[in-house]
């Protein structure tokens, strides 16, 4: 069962404002797409600003209609770059209404299967080892400084690299759990979460769960746990990182960082 936040989507929308690309002109085989000129198409990340005037988005009625409303124009697919694409599903406008449901990955998950530009990277040759190139590009420090003024940094915040560590942890990325990745994988989001650990007041138990999510998942994956403490980590992830007790938070950070 989910629960939602009547508030959190006015909120998203507050922060996806203030961190916008603006999107270069399409040309060619793009002239077709409603409302874009197309002399001058510069590869970069798409804009939602459009979708998110305030004007326009008071408009929808509900949860469905923002995702709609939220898809990339078909032409631009075919011509994004893969960075470029991740960095534009960093930039959805709805990329935090994970944090209204029980379960995040469940919420994270109605983002994904209601997004063509995370249908289009999935089929991307190279999309798993781009994407952890750019989790690993990531600085905690800016972002947590970006987070402190969401409405005004045009800089990703220290929530949305929550979002992408939700978004690995799904696995439905294809081959970024592969073995010639997960070394590498874990070795990234082991430096993310003791990154975090020295802002603890700025990130909050939030930001760090999701950290431990990702190292629960790794772990997991890799098989290199007793049975006793699999166990821990798969109802661990199977919550989303909901507990029950505060102590299992520190049960969990134990395992994933056994030697």
């Amino acid at each position: 069962m989910r629960k939602i936040l009547i508030f959190f989507v006015p909120f998203v929308f507050l922060c996806s404002c203030g961190y916008e690309t603006d999107l270069g002109d399409l040309k060619g085989e793009l002239d077709d797409i409603p409302g874009l000129e197309t002399n001058d198409y510069q590869d970069e990340p798409y804009s939602f600003e459009k979708v998110t005037d305030p004007a326009v988005w008071r408009t929808f009625n509900n949860l469905e209609e923002m995702l709609e409303a939220c898809q990339l124009p078909k032409e631009l697919l075919f011509v994004i770059s893969t960075e470029n694409l991740i960095q534009t599903i960093m930039n959805h406008p709805l990329y935090g209404i994970y944090a209204a449901y029980n379960n995040e990955l469940d919420g994270v998950n109605v983002i994904l299967a209601n997004f063509n530009g995370f249908e289009e990277l999935q089929k991307r040759e190279g999309a798993a080892e781009a994407v952890i190139e750019f989790y690993d590009a990531t600085n905690v420090e800016k972002m947590v400084e970006a987070s402190k003024h969401p409405g005004v940094a045009k800089d990703l915040t220290i929530y949305h690299l929550d979002f992408l560590e939700l978004i690995i942890t799904t696995k439905k990325i294809p081959n970024i759990f592969s073995p010639k990745n997960l070394d590498r994988l874990e070795g990234i989001q082991k430096e993310k979460y003791d990154a975090k650990l020295n802002h603890p007041r700025d990130v909050g138990l939030f930001s760090i769960r999701k950290s431990l999510l990702l190292g629960a998942e790794i772990k997991i994956t890799k098989n290199q746990v007793n049975l006793k403490d699999r166990k821990v980590l798969q109802e661990f992830v199977s919550a989303g990182g909901q507990v029950h007790d505060d102590s299992i938070y520190t049960i969990v950070s134990k395992i994933i960082n056994l030697k």
